[in-house]
């Protein structure tokens, strides 16, 4: 596989977001060909934004991720082998292919059809089809690091306790799990939309809330609050929704596999809540 140039590793990390968004538009730098971009729509349906605005957005996830990993006291390195759950078009594994090898950039998908889009692009890593109830495709305990955008967000309870339970099977021990969640302002934000509003989304949001009131009421109890939704091809409503999952859920549900070292609830910074787990 293809590795980045020996100077990108030792580049800080706003000079290296500098040098995803100049691949935007160029193929070839320093000698290394990087990995193309798919069409601005795709990245805007399944991402909200595309090209250099999608990259700034990652941008300080990705940090986050980083620095979340040494208050933890387990930094990634050239060694670390890191999962990107969820990884789409492999927006992430483009920023962590500066941090370790390639072969160690290990990225997995329901969606086959976009995991073809980021081979065909030349994402860095190894990437794998997953079903949503399956297992990930990895020995146990082999794992120093994991993440996740934007994916338990939209997961229901069974279908999130089964995959917590699985990136938990693949971390070591110490491994460090950073992913985010819907808060339960989620909920908020879901009631004020109008019944007749004029994206279907948020049309179909609303209708799957139902009494507002009542999931308020679910999320201080500290329960998962899901609302079928349904996403698609691959994504139906039994698998993939929208969820709000409270800090006191993440904290007791989890606790036999995690320890929840921080729930980020910063809207200035994420619009959704980051969380950041330790593997027991």
């Amino acid at each position: 596989m293809t590795e980045v140039a020996d100077h990108h590793r030792h580049i800080t990390n706003e000079e290296w977001l500098e040098v995803l968004k100049r691949s935007v538009h160029v193929s070839e730098i320093d000698g290394i060909e990087f990995p193309k971009f798919p069409p601005a729509e795709l990245q805007s349906m399944t991402v909200g934004s595309a090209n250099e605005d999608a990259l700034q957005e990652a941008y300080n996830f990705y940090k986050e991720v980083k620095e979340q990993a040494v208050r933890l006291g387990n930094p990634i390195g050239l060694d670390s082998k890191i999962l990107d759950f969820g990884c789409s078009w492999g927006r992430y594994l483009r920023f962590f292919w500066r941090d370790t090898y390639a072969k160690n950039l290990l990225g997995v998908d329901i969606d086959p059809d976009v995991l073809k889009i980021s081979a065909d692009l030349k994402v860095p890593g190894v990437l794998s089809r997953i079903d949503p109830r399956g297992d990930l495709p990895f020995e146990s305990s082999s794992l120093s690091h994991a993440f996740s955008y934007s994916v338990f967000t939209h997961l229901p309870e069974n279908i999130s306790l089964h995959w917590i339970k699985e990136i938990a099977r693949v971390l070591k021990p110490g491994g460090v799990f950073v992913f985010t969640v819907e808060p339960p302002r989620f909920i908020d934000f879901v009631a004020d939309i109008p019944v007749n509003a004029e994206s279907a989304w948020h049309r179909g949001l609303r209708a799957a809330l139902g009494n507002p009131d009542e999931a308020r009421r679910k999320a201080a109890r500290g329960e998962l609050v899901y609302l079928p939704t349904g996403g698609g091809d691959y994504r139906a409503a039994d698998v993939y929704g929208d969820a709000v999952i409270p800090e006191s859920y993440a904290r007791t549900k989890w606790s036999e596999y995690f320890e929840v070292a921080e729930y980020i609830d910063e809207p200035n910074r994420f619009w959704q809540a980051v969380v950041v787990a330790r593997r027991r």
